[in-house]
């Protein structure tokens, strides 16, 4: 049997699968069903049963299929996958395998990671919906990853968490900036010891009337600024009196 067009479903190619016993031979472009109708389609790709599936698109029905389908239903062809997932909490998600399927993902922990979330939305180009996250930790650079993947549509659903920066070193102030901007609820930065910029950045960080909203936790780092021209004198007695920590203007001319 020669097995031709654009798109197959999967329960077709089991009932034709069943009803002969020799080699169906498929140059299907895509394969949609059922989770558990494309486990059975793919499982029978042997080259006795079936052969050709190895390459084929999927599109998974709904209400689409679990972490660990989707994991088999990918393993078994190097085409791309797409639908819904259905397993929302992220210690499941986490386990999800392969890059360049196109998944769509709905995360609905109250209390996440920026880098586990980074890490999903990597793993699909479909969207990833935060649908209850009320908590968000990570490094700086993993935060305003997932925020600015929020406001191209990659990941969507942030905008208003308690955000907790977990880095205890150096910092950019831009990097402050930009997620404060991005987000209206509490954002704590207790462990920074060191926060490294423009003046103006810096201002924006530590000046809450320049800013959407206010960190919180600063006002005991180290200032490092990076302006290499002119500065105001004025601003570097406004940054002084907002931090306990040292200034150096070594770059300052």
């Amino acid at each position: 049997v020669s097995m031709t067009g654009t798109t197959a479903a999967a329960a077709d190619v089991i009932l034709v699968n069943a009803d002969t016993a020799s080699l169906i031979t498929s140059t299907v472009g895509t394969l949609t069903g059922s989770a558990a109708d494309l486990k059975t389609v793919l499982a029978a790709n042997d080259g006795a049963q079936l052969t050709g599936f190895e390459t084929v698109a999927v599109t998974i029905d709904s209400p689409g299929a679990s972490v660990a389908d989707a994991n088999t239903i990918s393993a078994a062809t190097s085409g791309v996958v797409s639908g819904a997932i259905s397993t929302t909490d992220m210690a499941t998600l986490k386990t999800l395998g392969e890059t360049g399927n196109a998944y769509t993902v709905t995360v609905a922990d109250t209390t996440i990671t920026a880098a586990d979330l980074k890490t999903l939305d990597s793993k699909t180009t479909g969207t990833v919906t935060v649908s209850a996250a009320t908590n968000i930790s990570g490094a700086l650079s993993d935060l305003k990853a997932i925020y600015e993947a929020n406001t191209v549509g990659q990941i969507t659903g942030l905008g208003d968490e308690v955000i907790s920066i977990t880095d205890s070193g150096e910092v950019l102030a831009a990097d402050l900036h930009k997620v404060n901007t991005l987000n209206s609820g509490v954002f704590s930065a207790n462990s920074v010891t060191s926060v490294k910029g423009s003046v103006v950045d810096l201002l924006k960080v530590y000046s809450s009337g320049n800013t959407a909203g206010v960190i919180a936790g600063l006002g005991s780092e180290n200032l490092i600024i990076t302006d290499t021209g002119t500065v105001a004198a004025g601003d570097i007695n406004t940054l002084d009196g907002l931090t306990t920590g040292t200034i150096t203007a070594s770059a300052v001319t």
